[in-house]
């Protein structure tokens, strides 16, 4: 329960922070949301992780036969795949 509150005093700090500036309000979730991505990216390159790598390209939007997620895979297996060999 504390860690949730930490975090929701962190999100209004945020939130504060942007306010009499010109910027946009920050979202949080979305924020969250790419966090939880890079770390299972991260966690599909320390552990060599295939299907964890995709399942993070699909989070990211990226279809299956598409280019972006094409090239990330290509990159993925020249990389990642060919040290695991």
């Amino acid at each position: 329960m504390a860690d949730r509150k930490d975090q929701d005093i962190e999100d209004v700090m945020r939130e504060e922070g942007s306010r009499g500036k010109r910027r946009r309000k920050v979202d949080t979730t979305t924020a969250e949301q790419q966090a939880r991505i890079r770390t299972k990216m991260l966690e599909a390159i320390r552990h060599g992780d295939e299907s964890l790598f995709v399942e993070a390209i699909l989070d990211l939007g990226h279809a299956p036969g598409s280019p972006e997620y094409d090239e990330y895979l290509k990159k993925w297996r020249e990389n990642v795949g060919a040290s695991r060999r």
